[in-house]
């Protein structure tokens, strides 16, 4: 019997929140922020969907979970082409080789892995090769919907992907990736979704 796997290692009041929306920008439905005073505050994401990430169909299903829930933290979102890339190499790895690990048979965690592609992240971030301050991933599930709800159920991959503590919430940048391949792996489904923080930012 296939078994569905996961992994992942390791509110203040808001008075005023401007922004500027630039070209290409979506608001998607409204956050919810509980103020000290039990009072609630409205929060829009700001969401650049960029063409460039060319996500699919699913790893599009992902990405609208990950903007749209209302316990999101962060309060915008940017798809960022070069973090999909190694989102979607990564879960293709997996499938092909046949593991379920932050770390790939090399020896290479994804802090390393998004930094060989050259994505700058900031150099508080762990030099390990097999760091990962940036990565959840899941195996076995059928569907967006179901992978999500088992990311949920997770207390660790909810704390990285709706960014319930601050070093989450500063990791704007998204990149998700999916395969499904059916032949020659244990799990059949591979999801992966990196949250990042660019030292340029």
């Amino acid at each position: 019997m296939k078994t569905q796997q996961l992994s992942f290692r390791q509110s203040r009041p808001i008075s005023c929140i401007c922004f500027i929306i630039v070209l290409c920008t979506v608001i998607v439905p409204a956050n919810v922020a509980k103020a000290d005073s039990g009072s609630k505050f409205y929060i829009p994401i700001a969401v650049n969907k960029s063409t460039n990430c060319q996500l699919n169909a699913q790893e599009q299903q992902i990405e609208t979970m990950l903007v749209t829930d209302a316990n999101q933290q962060r309060p915008e979102m940017v798809c960022n082409s070069l973090l999909s890339r190694v989102a979607r190499e990564r879960a293709l790895d997996m499938a092909t080789r046949d593991y379920f690990d932050h770390v790939n048979p090399d020896g290479h965690g994804p802090n390393f892995m998004v930094r060989e592609a050259g994505y700058m992240l900031p150099d508080s971030y762990s030099n390990a090769a097999d760091a990962n301050n940036i990565e959840s991933i899941a195996a076995g599930f059928s569907t967006a919907e179901a992978a999500w709800d088992g990311w949920m159920n997770s207390p660790s991959h909810r704390k990285h992907l709706l960014a319930e503590i601050p070093f989450y919430t500063e990791q704007i940048e998204y990149g998700i990736g999916y395969v499904n391949i059916s032949d020659g792996n244990t799990y059949h489904y591979y999801w992966v979704v990196l949250t990042a923080k660019s030292d340029q930012q």
